[in-house]
């Protein structure tokens, strides 16, 4: 058959000799099935790694039941998700999923379920054994496939698995490092267009362009694609926000849970959220081994884990790369303050440079707002294939610190309230109506003082959050008493610059900058804030092509943020903002997800 044959069943008819046996013109019938797979659904493939069957006996027809063991996987898999559900890759070779297994398989399944497929798998694995009588050990959750390229990618040949009645043909897929997922990131929405940032680089007014498709759609939580020139954009509804409607925010009864997309494998993490609560002791996030896929009696196992707690309402952390667990416990700094009194609190975890450390509410109040332990020198990655939990545990983990060598037991409590702006790495994760959950749901209602108030706010100006209820905000390009006029840009060649004295005195301990700019030039100042005496410095530069920030506050080091992975000098407008509190800054432009954000450690 030629390689592009139409999708359809073919019956072929064949003539076979065969000297060595003595047999001449006999008669073979031949079915042949071809089915298509788009490029597209390639990126969302998730493995599944089976114990009970190697790859020929998954395509043997069982005589009692009519069907093969593959199918009724996919039969069951396809009443989890929902969906439709097609096996893309069935690998040619026993996967043993374990040392002590001597056989096994790996099965890649595709689907276009609105939750994440790998995460839905996972949550009904035993379900899934026990409907199709096919063990699943495991789930490959966030994998990647292509070395380094975070994106799943077809290698140059095919699986070819012979069971002498049937044979199964799939394309070899190239698995790499977990810590991605296809349902979080929408490099072509997030990431401003990277051309070359020069004035002989813009387009003519005359050319002609062909708007951005809306398939697969990118819009999350109900958002309407639009087709544009450059690239999709979504229309998103209310409570929704950035460039792909993420909800930021997400409610939790108390004994409830929700799994966000995986963390990445990186040397260095940095995790943030904001929470509201009155329950002394919970878990808040969790990323680790499942008690579930632990085989009894099995050794000591070490493996990589985070989890942040609250323990009489102060954080703990557990950190393990692997080597030795790092226990963050507040009874040993009884000092900082509890967590639990019903007001926004914001936690930062950081692992990097060689140490943990939990920051509470950015320092802002002084006082005992950190926790630190060294790390074991490394450079080992934190490597955790499962879903990153929020809110509590989906399954229990009883007496699971033993197996690990985990100094403590996890807190088994369920959080209770509001957690919002869960930050990984930069990215903000959405905790909308795609992802997967019990006695929770996006949104905070009771919670935000902005919808208490019934959206308060005029036109062209933003509710926010303050200290003791909301305030409004001018939107950018907005200003005046009421938010009601333009703000008038100036034009800048490439000597010139505006230097004005600023007539009150700002906050000593806080700073806030915004600024609007457009430009197609890669280098140059967009503002500069210095103390009477120039000892005291902020400075916004665009350096080949990124937002830098600079800023120097004496005696304490220089501290220098840039957006170094995405180009911002593409002729569109862009909003930068800076803010400080004490010694700590963030630096972002526009929706500040991803690269569009940085902070100090």
């Amino acid at each position: 058959m030629g390689g592009h044959a139409p999708d359809g069943r073919y019956e072929l008819g064949f003539v076979v000799s065969d000297s060595i046996q003595g047999q001449s013109g006999v008669a073979a019938n031949v079915t042949v099935t071809v089915t298509s797979v788009g490029r597209d659904v390639v990126p969302c493939a998730v493995p599944a790694y089976v114990t009970s069957h190697d790859p020929r006996a998954l395509i043997t027809t069982r005589q009692h039941e009519g069907k093969t063991p593959l199918e009724a996987l996919t039969a069951a898999v396809k009443r989890v998700a929902g969906v439709g559900v097609s096996v893309l890759s069935l690998e040619g070779r026993v996967v043993p999923p374990t040392s002590s297994s001597r056989e096994g398989a790996r099965v890649w399944f595709t689907a276009s379920s609105r939750q994440p497929l790998d995460q839905l798998l996972l949550l009904h694995r035993r379900q899934i054994s026990s409907d199709s009588g096919v063990n699943v050990s495991n789930v490959g959750v966030g994998v990647c496939v292509g070395v380094g390229g975070g994106e799943h990618s077809v290698g140059g040949s095919v699986w070819v698995v012979d069971a002498n009645r049937t044979a199964l043909v799939t394309p070899r897929l190239q698995l790499s490092d977990s810590g991605c997922s296809c349902h979080t990131y929408h490099p072509h929405l997030t990431h401003p267009r990277q051309v070359t940032p020069s004035a002989a680089a813009q387009p003519s007014a005359a050319a002609v362009t062909q708007p951005a498709s809306c398939h697969p759609n990118p819009c999350l939580n109900g958002g309407r694609c639009i087709a544009h020139t450059r690239h999709p954009r979504c229309v998103c509804p209310q409570d929704t926000s950035g460039s792909v409607c993420k909800q930021l925010s997400r409610f939790f009864r108390g004994n409830g849970w929700a799994w966000a997309a995986p963390i990445p494998a990186c040397t260095q993490l940095h995790v943030t959220l904001e929470l509201r609560t009155t329950r002394q002791d919970c878990l808040l996030l969790y990323a680790g081994p499942a008690d579930d896929l632990t085989q009894p009696g099995a050794p000591l196992v070490q493996e990589d884990v985070v989890s942040l707690e609250l323990v009489s309402g102060r954080p703990r952390v557990l950190v393990d790369l692997g080597t030795s667990p790092i226990l963050l416990d507040p009874t040993h700094a009884s000092l900082v303050p509890s967590l639990a009194d019903g007001r926004w609190h914001r936690l930062d975890l950081i692992v990097a440079l060689q140490k943990v450390e939990v920051i509470v509410d950015r320092c802002q109040e002084g006082g005992e707002c950190r926790l630190a332990a060294p790390l074991p020198p490394q450079d080992q990655a934190l490597s955790v294939a499962a879903p990153l939990q929020v809110g509590g545990l989906a399954h229990a983990l009883p007496h699971h610190h033993h197996h690990h060598g985990w100094p403590t037991q996890l807190s088994q409590q369920h959080f209770h309230g509001c957690i919002r702006n869960l930050r990984v790495n930069g990215e903000l994760r959405d905790l909308g109506e795609a992802v997967l959950g019990e006695d929770s749901w996006p949104g905070c209602p009771g919670q935000d003082p902005c919808s208490l108030a019934g959206q308060p706010c005029p036109h062209h100006t933003m509710c926010v959050d303050v200290e003791r209820g909301w305030g409004c905000e001018c939107e950018p390009g907005r200003g005046g008493a009421d938010c009601t006029a333009s703000t008038h840009p100036a034009s800048f060649s490439s000597s010139s610059y505006v230097k004005v004295a600023l007539s009150l005195a700002p906050a000593p301990n806080t700073t806030s900058i915004q600024l609007r700019y457009r430009t197609w030039e890669e280098w140059g100042q967009l503002i500069a804030v210095t103390s009477q005496h120039g000892r005291d410095l902020a400075a916004l530069h665009l350096v080949d092509g990124h937002v830098c920030l600079k800023m120097l506050l004496h005696p304490t080091a220089l501290v220098h943020l840039c957006l170094s992975q995405v180009l911002l000098t593409d002729g569109e407008w862009h909003t930068v903002y800076v803010r400080r509190y004490g010694q700590w800054v963030e630096l972002q432009v526009d929706e500040g997800d991803g690269p569009l954000y940085n902070a100090t450690p």
